[in-house]
């Protein structure tokens, strides 16, 4: 019987070559592109032999990996090593934000001053007493715009408002942008200060809980709890204070650790400091308290923390075990049906008896 003459071409047909990429051709476009995205400082290769490339890295990257796996859309292809081995895929590498990042870093780290590496800290340090103080009026807006969930495009129009009331804020500085790079630099600084303190601290602790967000995707968030010993008063302080939020690849065990690692790794804690982390508290999930789960890990890297299901959800658990058959109870079930399936649940008191009068048990 004879094979029909399209599958005998197609059996015929070479396997496709992976692309080759020869050690000459990477040093030049390792030069071609270094005024634009600066290569001859990151760009490394593996080679596959003495004449051909085998993977693209990044240095930079490589070096403060640790610090940069907390960065949106973290990616370890050019930490391990890709071979992707195209123009593009650097380029694209370059304008990633862990890379930015990497190479704000390695400025810091090589930096004699803070102007060196810091345009906003340029700009504060030469401009006049006048302009320092009109843009500190603009990062005091930004701050409030930021701890009031209000869009950042109202910055214009909050700008406008306190001119109109006789505040001088000068030019430029008052758009959505703007507002953006102000609060940027605002976490920067809290994110240094709350190093410093964990740094300083003998020990400390980290909570977690997760939530969904407006999207409904699972985001975790994280606090540190420390002894302050350089409180007023010569009198110690525990602080409660906020650490990060992050959205965790997957629920399970090993991605809720990947994100408690992130967590450290924003605050650029080194492993002296990550040392003294002691306690850790969560709640009695499964995916939280099991053996093999996020405290099986923990406790495999740091067998001395101490890991406590949160007093908080103990008691609601204990409260709902109490009440359950009671009007209490009934009382529950009735308003998680009404939030949950109300379209537009009532944002004030008085619209809540129209509400209620629609309302259809289910």
């Amino acid at each position: 019987m004879k094979r029909s003459s399209s599958s005998s071409s197609s059996s015929s047909c070479p396997p496709a070559k992976k692309r080759g990429v020869t050690v000459a051709t990477f040093e030049k476009w390792k030069l071609e592109n270094d005024k634009a995205v600066n290569t001859k400082t990151w760009l490394e290769y593996d080679a596959a032999d003495r004449f051909n490339v085998a993977k693209i890295k990044c240095g930079v990257c490589r070096r403060f990996e640790d610090k940069v796996r907390g960065c949106r859309n973290f990616s370890p292809a050019f930490i391990a090593g890709t071979e992707n081995l195209r123009t593009s895929s650097f380029k694209d590498h370059a304008k990633s934000d862990m890379h930015q990042r990497a190479m704000f870093l390695l400025r810091k780290a090589q930096a004699t001053s803070i102007c060196e590496y810091s345009p906003m800290a340029r700009c504060l340090f030469t401009m006049d007493s006048d302009t320092e103080v009109k843009i500190k009026k603009k990062f005091d807006v930004a701050y409030m715009m930021a701890k009031q969930h209000i869009p950042f495009s109202n910055m214009k129009h909050i700008t406008e408002l306190e001119e109109r009331h006789g505040v001088n804020l000068g030019e430029g500085y008052k758009n959505d942008m703007s507002c953006a790079i102000f609060v940027d630099y605002i976490a920067q600084d809290l994110r240094q200060i709350l190093s410093k303190a964990l740094d300083r601290a003998h020990f400390f602790s980290i909570q977690m809980d997760g939530s969904t967000d407006a999207a409904n995707l699972e985001e975790i968030i994280f606090l540190a709890v420390y002894f302050d010993p350089h409180g007023s008063e010569g009198i110690v302080h525990i602080r409660n204070k906020f650490l990060c939020v992050r959205q965790p690849k997957s629920v399970d065990a090993a991605g809720l650790y990947d994100c408690f690692k992130q967590a450290l790794s924003y605050v650029e804690l080194d492993s002296v400091s990550s040392s003294k982390l002691i306690g850790f508290g969560c709640d009695g999930a499964s995916v939280n308290m099991g053996r093999n789960a996020l405290r099986g890990h923990m406790e495999s890297d740091r067998p001395w923390i101490i890991t406590m299901w949160c007093l908080a959800h103990r008691l609601e658990l204990s409260l709902k075990d109490a009440f359950r058959g009671t009007l209490f109870q009934l009382l529950m079930k009735f308003f998680y049906e009404f939030i949950t399936f109300i379209p537009r649940p009532p944002r004030n008191v008085g619209s809540w008896n129209k509400s209620l009068r629609s309302y259809k048990p289910v």
